[in-house]
């Protein structure tokens, strides 16, 4: 894996974690996931709910904690799916943000069934970060980049 990944894109970041999880590698699973993205995000989705509830940079960090924990237990007990026979591909990106990105990631496995899942991203101070699978919200606007099939 490449130490620079603060000057990869949201695709090649997708890619390289695909590689992480084909072998079955956890600490760059772990290195290329968003932790914190992901808790302030479910903290700002609480905040909607809850507007007077107070969250301090030490709850952010508890949850980042948890988070990771959970991510590495979940691995490491249940095992990691068998991608040996699997090939990763990058058919579309969507910026929606500078600093979010959803990238169109397609599995195609030897058997020919064919997934594709769409992937939020958020740029880090180490750069561009697995977060989740995407799930759109009504009246989003994106600006779609085209990506060349086979291409990173």
């Amino acid at each position: 894996m490449n130490d620079s990944y603060e000057m990869e894109s949201p695709a090649e970041i997708l890619m390289g974690y695909c590689r992480a999880m084909q072998n079955r590698d956890i600490d760059s699973c772990v290195t290329l996931k968003a932790f914190q993205l992901e808790a302030q995000t479910i903290f700002e989705n609480r905040a909607k709910k809850h507007p007077n509830e107070v969250i301090t940079p030490d709850l952010v960090q508890q949850l980042v904690d948890i988070l990771e924990a959970g991510y590495r237990q979940e691995r490491q007990s249940n095992g990691s799916q068998d991608l040996s026979d699997a090939s990763f591909s990058v058919i579309g990106t969507e910026l929606l943000s500078s600093e979010r990105a959803i990238v169109t990631q397609r599995t195609t496995w030897l058997d020919g069934a064919i997934i594709d899942e769409r992937v939020m991203l958020g740029k880090t101070k180490d750069g561009w970060r697995v977060m989740q699978a995407w799930k759109p919200e009504p009246n989003h606007q994106i600006q779609t980049i085209a990506a060349k099939r086979g291409s990173v």
